[in-house]
């Protein structure tokens, strides 16, 4: 009896010593962030009311040498149709019933746009128009964060599921406006998950959930915005970019 209480006080103090050297690798592993099971993810920015704060792409894992590329490359394929807005909606949403313009119009800028990546601007280039690129990247952003802006739940997740979810007469089609990229064949270049916003120009909101983009870019013609989007994509670093 002895023999065995003495045992059992031996095994006792082993498992005392192992589970303290447990606690203090766990401790340790906590305190350089590194442990699985406890590391918390840092909060996504949201950028303040006029401010967008600006890092530079190799911060968030791109390469500014391709992503200047992209940028130069959306600049070279304006879409040529008149900058006369009157007269680009008078042959065009002018032709369909009830079609006539709602308020004055006035000249359009140069191809524009803006590129977000990891919630921080790396890119912007080119004028403006009534609504300013940076306001449609928050509209944007703001889908990115599904629907959650800091602290507030402005759009229903459950609601934003659906909108993203295909239609039975266009799988390329979701709620109003919600350009899906099934099968990825609208964007072949970027992820089947992906959606954009599109407006007459053309004038595009591309959301990207897998990479953590959002894209801007205005007065672009449709048959660039696919090879675009890819080298965008193509400037994230090759262990950040995701394309299924």
């Amino acid at each position: 009896m002895k023999k065995r209480a003495t045992k059992e006080a031996t095994m006792q103090r082993l498992m005392l010593r192992t589970g303290t050297s447990i606690i203090a690798v766990v401790a340790v592993l906590a305190s350089l962030q590194i442990l699985p099971a406890g590391r918390q993810e840092a909060s996504p920015y949201f950028p303040p009311r006029h401010e967008w704060a600006r890092k530079n792409p190799e911060e968030v894992g791109m390469n500014s040498a391709l992503l200047q590329k992209a940028v130069e490359f959306s600049i070279a394929r304006e879409n040529p149709e008149t900058k006369d807005l009157a007269l680009a909606l008078a042959t065009s949403f002018g032709r369909e019933p009830f079609g006539d313009a709602i308020g004055p119009t006035r000249e359009r800028g140069a191809l524009n746009g803006l590129i977000i990546c990891k919630g921080y601007l790396v890119a912007d280039w080119g004028g403006g128009m009534f609504i300013d690129a940076h306001d449609m990247a928050r509209f944007g952003y703001l889908f990115l964060r599904n629907g959650r802006w800091r602290d507030r739940q402005i759009v229903s997740e459950e609601w934003i599921k659906m909108a993203r979810t295909p239609g039975p007469a266009n799988r390329n089609y979701g709620y109003m406006n919600w350009f899906l990229n099934t099968d990825q064949k609208p964007l072949p270049a970027a992820p089947a998950s992906s959606v954009t916003f599109q407006g007459n120009g053309a004038n595009i909101i591309y959301i990207d959930w897998d990479n953590d983009v959002v894209v801007v870019v205005r007065w672009i013609r449709n048959n660039a915005l696919n090879e675009f989007i890819g080298m965008v994509l193509g400037s994230l670093q090759p262990s950040k970019l995701i394309i299924e």
